[in-house]
């Protein structure tokens, strides 16, 4: 059932991602809350040329699970302090119960510089798998890795 749910910070996209299905994780017991990110992020490039890579693996439930295995995410950002960013990932559905997930990987490619507020030694981003219910979103942090 698609919802319209309020994001927090700047509207940054969408991304559409797929999955295999084969590719499933089975838990013990239901989970009742969305299951936190796994991130990567690395810096490329020097100066007004730096990009960050961000990869993110976003569990999906089972009952989210669209019948085409393909979602659309909706991608914010909020700047949290000069060298730190929070990246809000959020699907159109609520989050359903399930013991089943199946991952979809995000890819954002952007440049420090482009975000307001945010300086070129970014040094943390947190990537939050974003709720309907504020409380039952789940994210993790990462340091940014950068070129030796």
């Amino acid at each position: 059932m698609a919802t319209n749910t309020f994001t927090p910070g700047t509207q940054f996209g969408t991304v559409n991602s797929s999955t295999n299905p084969s590719q499933k994780i089975v838990l013990s017991a239901p989970s009742i809350r969305p299951l936190s990110p796994s991130i990567t992020a690395q810096m490329t490039g020097s100066g007004s040329g730096e990009k960050v890579l961000l990869s993110a693996v976003i569990f999906v439930s089972e009952a989210n699970l669209p019948t085409n295995n393909n979602m659309t995410f909706d991608i914010n950002y909020l700047v949290t302090d000069l060298d730190k960013v929070s990246i809000y990932i959020a699907s159109q559905d609520s989050f359903i119960s399930s013991n089943v997930f199946y991952p979809f990987v995000v890819e954002i490619e952007f440049s420090p510089s482009q975000v307001p507020n945010l300086s070129n030694n970014l040094s943390s981003i947190k990537v939050i798998n974003w709720d309907s219910d504020p409380e039952g979103s789940r994210g993790t942090t990462t340091t940014v890795k950068r070129p030796n």
